[in-house]
């Protein structure tokens, strides 16, 4: 195999030879190559907060979005899991404030607590969403419709563009930030499998980089 080529490009090129070899046949097995995902890059608190000012205004739509990315960045959740969130799903008091998952992955629920950007944008957004929407989903659409995932990805795209973000940034991109960020404040992997819905620890370790002085910080006292 010619080095150069992406993995996509050659397995394209394997399939009309493994139609010829089932044309002629022989039972002969060609192995495609492994296609390597690119490494997720989290944002740093300069990038995150040019993206969340990126989608700052006064009307509901405004601050819908503000609530939205920081559901994402802030707390953790999946995509799929930000568009299931039902208004009862939300509890908020004055110190504290958690949302009820009900739609995560293997559907199993779990508690998700909040942080104080996170319940400030959340309150606000409730305080203006559309009383006349005959949907209980917590994010909707200027129709009063529940939310799509393309209609999320088009938001973080224009925002992420407007911020001047280099980095490819989606749903996921926010997730890694928010276990990224937990885990430089000094959270553990148990606790944060916990708040990202993972059923094993492992899955957690991932979102695992070691940041040289950090490291060099944690080793001084030693």
């Amino acid at each position: 195999m010619a080095q150069g080529h992406k993995a996509a490009t050659v397995n394209l090129r394997l399939a009309p030879l493994r139609g010829l070899l089932r044309s002629m046949g022989r039972n002969v097995k060609v192995k495609g190559v492994k296609q390597v995902k690119p490494a997720i890059e989290a944002l740093d608190g300069r990038e995150l907060g040019r993206l969340l000012a990126a989608v700052e205004g006064h009307d509901w739509q405004d601050l819908r979005n503000i609530a939205l990315l920081n559901l994402l960045a802030r707390a953790g959740l999946r995509l799929s899991e930000t568009l299931a969130l039902k208004l009862d799903d939300v509890t908020l008091n004055d110190r504290s404030g958690s949302l009820l998952v009900r739609q995560g992955k293997g559907k199993k629920e779990r508690t998700v607590a909040l942080a104080k950007e996170a319940r400030a944008a959340l309150r606000a957004y409730l305080e203006v969403r559309p009383k006349m929407a005959q949907t209980e989903v917590l994010f909707i659409s200027r129709s009063w419709q529940p939310l799509g995932a393309r209609d999320i990805q088009r938001l973080i795209t224009e925002a992420s563009r407007r911020a001047g973000i280099q980095k490819t940034v989606t749903p996921h991109t926010l997730r890694h930030t928010f276990a990224t960020r937990f885990l430089q404040n000094g959270g553990d992997v148990a606790t944060l499998a916990s708040l990202l819905g993972h059923t094993n620890v492992v899955t957690t370790t991932r979102y695992l980089h070691p940041n040289a002085s950090r490291v060099q910080e944690m080793v001084e006292g030693l």
